[in-house]
């Protein structure tokens, strides 16, 4: 697979966790369920760490938002981006507005006490170019297929 520099983008995001400390308490504050779907908020409350796991996702969120705009793309709403983790509990991103197959992105996300960050690399899967052939039919008509 050959990869065009113009295609790939990148995001990073530094937070201080003590902002996130105030809703560590709070699953149902109306800003966590703005940001954040119930399985992320499932994960980032099931340890005393849901502050750092908050703000950890949440630049994960703001950096794919920050690379996606590299591409002209516009995410209006951080709920569109989902962080889960895979079978091995490698973290992962997944886009909930149909993007899924046209971007690939990979993340990696990190914390000490005072802050959390991520960074993200988004790579834009080129559209496959169609070919057109022209046949001639038994009848003489012009039949033309796209592939």
């Amino acid at each position: 697979m050959t990869f065009e520099f113009e295609n790939i983008s990148i995001g990073v995001d530094v937070e201080e966790i003590k902002r996130f400390e105030r809703y560590s308490d709070d699953r149902n504050s109306p800003l966590l369920k703005r940001i954040y779907n119930e399985g992320e908020l499932d994960y980032c409350f099931k340890t005393k760490f849901s502050a750092k796991r908050l703000a950890a996702r949440y630049c994960a969120k703001e950096a794919v938002y920050k690379a996606m705009c590299s591409h002209g793309v516009k995410i209006l709403n951080l709920k569109e981006i989902e962080i889960y983790h895979d079978s091995q509990g490698v973290p992962r991103i997944r886009l909930l507005n149909g993007m899924n197959n046209d971007f690939s992105i990979k993340v990696s996300l990190s914390h000490s006490q005072k802050t959390a960050m991520a960074q993200v690399i988004v790579y834009k899967v080129p559209e496959k170019k169609k070919s057109i052939f022209k046949k001639v039919n038994s009848d003489g008509t012009l039949k033309f297929l796209i592939l």
